[in-house]
């Protein structure tokens, strides 16, 4: 973005961490009635967990997981189930255990009314399945599907267990 990469990495963080508390913002607004609990949330945000360090200092993955988290929870509450596949797969592609965000999903598509439930999974489904099938075959074509596999956290999880023996 400009002459020195550092600036540009700085920048793009500090652009993604406004983005992050504004979107803080929309999802409070359309949660609560009150305009005082709709502007704490986002306050609230830049003091969560070392948030504004975070972003000072740049080159923090999980700085990225945030905006798309909370748009996916803007998407549950506009129950657009689409998108919300698309950036639960993007979640759970950032950062695995953010896979809940999908997992939820599956659950509240579940839970509609049953004239609405086959709709709202498969647009879900679907959205989740675009990005992952994206990502499988980046990966596939570029020799590195194994890699993308090992490095999974349920794969870790199997992998990593100590034999029975030892």
């Amino acid at each position: 973005i400009f002459d020195e990469p550092l600036k540009g990495v700085r920048f793009f963080y500090f652009a993604t961490s406004i983005a992050t508390i504004l979107l803080t913002y929309v999802l409070a607004k359309k949660l609560f009635d009150s305009k005082f609990e709709s502007l704490l949330a986002p306050l609230t945000m830049v003091g969560f967990h070392g948030y504004i360090y975070q972003t000072a200092i740049g080159a923090e993955p999980k700085l990225l997981l945030l905006p798309l988290f909370v748009t996916g929870l803007i998407f549950i509450v506009d129950t657009k189930w689409f998108s919300l596949g698309l950036v639960s797969a993007l979640c759970a592609f950032t950062w695995q255990p953010s896979g809940i965000l999908f997992i939820a999903a599956l659950i509240y598509a579940i839970m509609q009314k049953p004239q609405y439930r086959f709709s709202a999974f498969a647009k879900l489904v679907i959205g989740f399945l675009i990005p992952s099938v994206i990502i499988f075959g980046y990966f596939l074509l570029n020799g590195a599907l194994r890699e993308l596999i090992q490095g999974a956290f349920i794969v870790h999880i199997y992998l990593d267990r100590p034999d029975e023996n030892e």
